[in-house]
């Protein structure tokens, strides 16, 4: 229905279509057809569905056929004007001989007492118009319902139906949202041909309506034909003299309100709206709206389609064609977006997962189908909100339980750093060997003494020669060379007893075993003990008598005896030198190795993080730096 349109009384409307369809001719609209005196006995009517400028639109109901339609009546004050019964009639009519699925097929069309009327479909429904009202005012339902692709596929079916008026020769002059209607079960409807320009039809002073003027920026009496804001320039100046192309123009200015939920043309006046369609100041879409990130395609389009010279303005046909290109492509993307959803739900689902496992190994398969499906997801869509949300926790949060693959690759590259250590081991098991002579040269005071300790010292040294000749070092032998390197230890009592030497190459051995050969919690206490049965074992034995005694107080001080071997002052600092140096050599080699290793390790570790941050997004990364500020 108009329910914004004036006509104005100007000259006599005598365009021709360019090609109009010779076959297909339009007979003369405005006759007015015979008086039905049955009306009455078929039509049962009943409440208002919809009421505009000219008439009102009425549930009936048809008793011949038995079924509902929409009936379309001259509003009472205005039943006696010819113009407004010549314009009715006129819009049933071409309204019932453009047969298209998106234009609401006439079933009647008759004079019943004073007024006229027509039946058509009843299409239940909402209007465009108060589609965009919902969505704009935030309505839930709406907004779920319309989206922006369901709108855009109505709208090129709008094209479509208009692209099938123009081949018949027909101009709408009228198209706005408001009579747009999207049908419950997808129809999607033109309606109000009442101001359709038609090919061959002069457009007589008699059949036009002037209505009541009014300050509304819909209306304007006296001075236009169709709807300010979506009416061309052209059709401001001159109604009668439009063409096709005022309709792509009207087109464009409705695809602007779907894609910006903004009207094309602003003003409180209609001589505001005027000014901003003749001036064409509407701008670019994705500059007025630059909040929904207007794809360029829609923007060129609507630019095209609302341009104010009408030759390069598109036809109907070719929008609906342009849309449909556009619809095809975004729902690739829309079932892209749809996907990296689905991957980033599952990878939020599997990071939950992941840290609410029992064991190692299922919070090692749930992690890793995380990463797996936050990869998805990003590779759909690399700015995913949510993927990169998960993505942060899984880089910045290590997972509470080792994986096994990672348990079995630092297990695998300990084995080879036991038997690195193991060759660096040699080197101060030679300098024990090599201070043993030293020791020998002043006398033996007990042969099997010093026979333990020649035993002891060459089963740790052999087993550690073997250990190093192996490419991988299991535990397990680990273990048998400490116990056999502590035994060793105190077996050097013999010499200067529990206190000297054998305290330093304790805590030496321990650290190494602790540092070098990474010893998990509980077996470093283990290693301690050891260590301390090497010290204090030999001194136990001493105090109780089962060895003789080391060292003796008397006014002169601490004496140390030695009870297995004669010491004459060169043996004891050559020995001492020589013994030391092997030591300090020793622990100076496992010590760099170790933090040989370290550093790499923390170098590599540090690199991997840069490379792993580079993957985020800034926006993310930026999110992370605050969110690790603010904890």
């Amino acid at each position: 229905m108009s329910d914004d349109a004036i006509t104005v009384v100007k000259d006599v409307d005598t365009w021709k279509t360019a090609s109009p369809r010779q076959d297909q001719a339009l007979i003369e609209p405005s006759v007015e057809p015979p008086a039905d005196r049955d009306f009455e006995e078929r039509y049962r009517l009943g409440h208002v569905l919809g009421e505009g400028g000219m008439g009102v639109v009425r549930l009936g109901h048809d008793l011949r056929i038995g079924r509902q339609v929409a009936v379309k009546v001259i509003q009472e004050e205005l039943t006696h004007q010819a113009g407004v019964r010549a314009r009715f009639f006129r819009e049933a009519r071409v309204q019932g001989q453009l047969e298209h699925p998106s234009i609401v097929p006439v079933y009647d069309i008759g004079v019943a007492g004073s007024t006229a009327y027509f039946t058509m479909k009843r299409v239940k429904g909402l209007t465009l118009e108060q589609v965009l009202a919902g969505v704009l005012a935030g309505d839930p339902e709406m907004i779920a319902r319309y989206s922006q692709r369901r709108l855009l596929t109505a709208f090129s079916s709008v094209c479509l139906a208009v692209a099938y008026a123009h081949s018949r020769g027909v101009v709408h002059r009228d198209l706005k949202p408001a009579n747009v209607m999207l049908g419950d079960y997808g129809e999607v409807i033109v309606l109000d041909w009442g101001l359709a320009k038609l090919p061959s039809v002069e457009e007589r002073v008699a059949e036009r309506v002037v209505l009541p003027a009014t300050d509304e920026p819909g209306t304007k009496a006296g001075s236009v034909l169709g709807s300010p804001g979506y009416m061309p320039p052209e059709q401001i100046r001159a109604a009668a003299s439009v063409d096709v192309k005022a309709d792509i123009y009207a087109l464009g200015a409705i695809l602007f309100e779907l894609i910006t939920l903004q009207p094309m043309h602003n003003g409180g006046t209609v001589d505001e709206i005027f000014s901003s369609t003749l001036l064409g100041s509407a701008g670019r879409p994705s500059a007025r709206a630059p909040e929904r990130k207007i794809p360029e395609e829609l923007d060129e389009l609507c630019l095209g389609a609302t341009a104010l010279n009408p030759a390069e303005r598109p036809e109907a046909r070719e929008l609906h064609e342009r849309i449909e290109r556009f619809l095809d492509g975004s729902r690739g993307d829309e079932q892209r977006r749809d996907l990296a959803d689905m991957h980033a739900t599952q990878a939020e689902l599997a990071l939950a997962k992941s840290t609410l496992a029992g064991d190692a190994e299922a919070a090692s398969a749930m992690r890793s189908r995380a990463l797996r499906e936050v990869s998805a997801a990003l590779a759909l869509r690399p700015n995913h909100r949510g993927a990169l949300v998960t993505l942060v926790s899984l880089l910045s949060d290590p997972p509470p339980h080792l994986p096994p693959e990672v348990r079995a690759e630092m297990e695998r590259l300990r084995k080879q750093d036991r038997s690195h250590s193991a060759k660096n081991a040699v080197l101060g098991y030679a300098a024990w060997f090599l201070a043993l002579p030293c020791l020998l040269w002043d006398g033996v005071k007990s042969w099997p003494a010093l026979a333990t300790l020649g035993a002891a010292m060459l089963a740790a040294t052999g087993w550690t020669v073997l250990l190093s000749q192996l490419r991988r070092v299991e535990r397990w032998q680990g273990w048998v060379g400490l116990v056999l390197t502590f035994f060793a230890i105190a077996a050097t009592s013999v010499l200067l007893g529990p206190f000297i030497l054998v305290p330093a190459v304790c805590v030496m051995v321990v650290l190494i075993y602790q540092v070098v050969w990474r010893t998990e919690r509980h077996a470093r206490w283990v290693v301690l003990v050891l260590g301390l049965l090497a010290v204090l074992g030999p001194a136990l034995l001493q105090l109780t008598g089962l060895l003789p005694r080391t060292y003796t107080v008397d006014e002169r001080g601490l004496l140390v005896i030695p009870w297995a071997v004669h010491l004459g002052s060169v043996t004891v600092w050559v020995g001492f030198v020589v013994f030391h140096v092997g030591v300090l050599v020793t622990a100076s080699q496992l010590a760099s190795r170790s933090v040989d290793v370290f550093v790499a390790a923390e170098r590599s570790l540090f690199l991997h993080a840069w490379q792993l941050r580079q993957l985020i997004p800034d926006g993310a990364r930026d999110g992370e730096r605050r969110a690790r500020k603010d904890s």
